[in-house]
């Protein structure tokens, strides 16, 4: 038996997959969003699944996928992680893949800092500074890998190993996007100095291979002192020069000018919509989950035609892309029985698919539990309506 919990995050993702077998319960934590408000039941969620070791699977790397994590981090909160999971960069051809992971790293790194004011850049590390677990498993997923959670097998059909132009548009896409950020980059040297330290000292080859890292040194933290008192001195090291580039990020954004600003988001954007296209889906080979993550249009197609051929084209619960607001005609040839869409339910809502309720028996958005929609399918008591949606 399995069940998924998809939390009311607003903006964001917080899904939690249980698979009972044996007699056992094992946990699966996809993405870990988190607004101010329902951090604590958040919380008490994975500090109650910490009692035995569980994965967590990043679906891309944008900040309303795992704001929790940043939460944690601040709180000085930890859980029981001893897996992590995430899209591995595919080899684009023309492209230096290490730029790419540089490039995606930043761009979400700054966008967390607007939010959080904290320069956290190296995602590997924040995942491990959030688990009392050392020597945390790495595992970077792309098509073809397969993976398990108890007695659940996932496939994972995207983002693909390599690409090249004759599979998408991604590669046009990245390799002019690189190219005009660079020269933004040399007419900007404020800007390029921020980018090179942020990005120079991240181990990029941990995101390409499986691993196990064991950096993190566990302890607990001093009152009245953000620097825990067992941390070596290389992590007090790091400490202090996060607050350094904090500092000096914080002058920056303001002394920068309306037009640069207007086009560093703009290139904000333009990245955002890159690493939609590289997001993780997966489904679980009992067609129990779909996951589609934040495709684009086009990206959905090309997963959908995959799933065709493999004649996988009913599950009980697709997890709708992009919060439910990208679609493309391809899913008219699939049925579910949940479509689950995480939106805020002000800009994202006005945007969700209405073609979800045709493929599905019951298509529900997060935002509408709290706001005291009832829904017509078998019993109402798997709706949690402060929290999000419990689903068996």
């Amino acid at each position: 038996m399995n069940k998924v919990i998809l939390g009311n995050v607003g903006h964001g993702m917080f899904i939690g997959l249980l698979n009972y077998s044996n007699g056992r319960c094992s946990y699966l934590q996809i993405d870990c969003a988190s607004k101010e408000e329902t951090y604590a039941r958040f919380y008490s969620i994975l500090k109650r699944v910490s009692i035995a070791p569980f994965p967590f699977l990043l679906s891309h790397f944008h900040y309303d996928h795992y704001s929790g994590l940043t939460k944690a981090y601040k709180r000085h909160d930890k859980f029981n992680i001893d897996t992590f999971y995430f899209p591995r960069m595919p080899k684009i051809v023309g492209v230096d893949t290490m730029e790419l992971l540089r490039l995606t790293l930043f761009f979400e790194s700054v966008y967390a800092f607007t939010k959080t004011g904290l320069p956290i850049i190296d995602l590997i590390q924040l995942v491990e500074d959030v688990s009392f677990n050392c020597g945390i498993s790495i595992h970077p997923l792309s098509s073809g890998d397969v993976f398990s959670v108890g007695g659940l097998n996932f496939k994972v059909i995207w983002p693909p190993k390599t690409i090249s132009k004759s599979e998408s548009d991604i590669q046009e896409r990245v390799i002019d996007f690189i190219e005009e950020f660079r020269k933004f980059l040399e007419s900007n040297p404020e800007i390029k100095d921020i980018y090179d330290e942020l990005t120079e000292n991240i181990n990029t080859e941990e995101y390409l291979e499986e691993h196990s890292d064991d950096r993190f040194t566990d302890g607990k933290f001093n009152k009245g002192s953000n620097i825990p008192d067992c941390w070596d001195t290389k992590s007090e090291e790091r400490y202090r020069k996060e607050m350094e580039i904090k500092a000096r990020i914080e002058k920056l954004i303001k002394d920068l000018d309306e037009r640069t600003k207007k086009l560093l988001k703009s290139f904000a954007e333009r990245f955002r919509k890159i690493t939609n296209s590289l997001s993780l889906v997966f489904f679980s080979e009992d067609n129990f989950i779909l996951f589609l993550g934040d495709l684009e249009n086009m990206d959905i197609g090309m997963v959908g035609k995959e799933l065709l051929q493999s004649c996988k084209t009913q599950f009980d619960i697709l997890i709708t892309p992009h919060h439910g607001t990208h679609w493309n005609d391809v899913l008219l040839n699939f049925r579910f029985t949940f479509a689950l869409s995480s939106n805020n339910g002000s800009d994202l809502n006005s945007k969700v698919i209405r073609e979800f309720c045709k493929i599905s028996k019951c298509s529900i958005s997060t935002h509408l539990i709290s706001e005291g929609a009832h829904f017509h399918h078998r019993d109402t008591s798997n709706v949690d309506r402060e929290f999000g949606i419990f689903v068996v």
